[in-house]
């Protein structure tokens, strides 16, 4: 029985950070994705500019690399995003559980 509610309590608790940070979470899986369509287009860009190394070809290396780096940037951000509210989920838990230990011993 205490399996089952530390179950449920744990399953109430991570809806309810889903919920109060919703809108954050969404912003860093959009900004994530977003960097690896940038990455993704980069990697094409420098294959192409390897391919043709005059002209065009030096402009879209150039780009490619610096659209990598720019993407990897985006992607790092979106992840940072979602770690911080991992963080602040995991601090959130410890204090609830923290001031359940501080009732329990203020009983005694």
């Amino acid at each position: 029985m205490a399996e089952n509610l530390e179950e449920v309590l744990e399953t109430n608790q991570q809806n309810q950070t889903n919920l109060r940070f919703n809108t954050l979470l969404s912003l860093g899986r959009f900004i994530s994705f977003f960097g690896w369509l940038i990455v993704i287009a980069a990697c094409i860009a420098i294959l192409y500019g390897f391919g043709e190394l005059k002209g065009a070809g030096s402009f879209a290396l150039f780009g490619g690399i610096i659209g990598l780096i720019n993407g990897l940037i985006l992607v790092a951000v979106g992840q940072l995003i979602s770690c911080f509210v991992s963080i602040e989920h995991n601090t959130f838990e410890t204090n609830n559980i923290l001031q359940s230990l501080k009732l329990i011993q203020s009983s005694r």
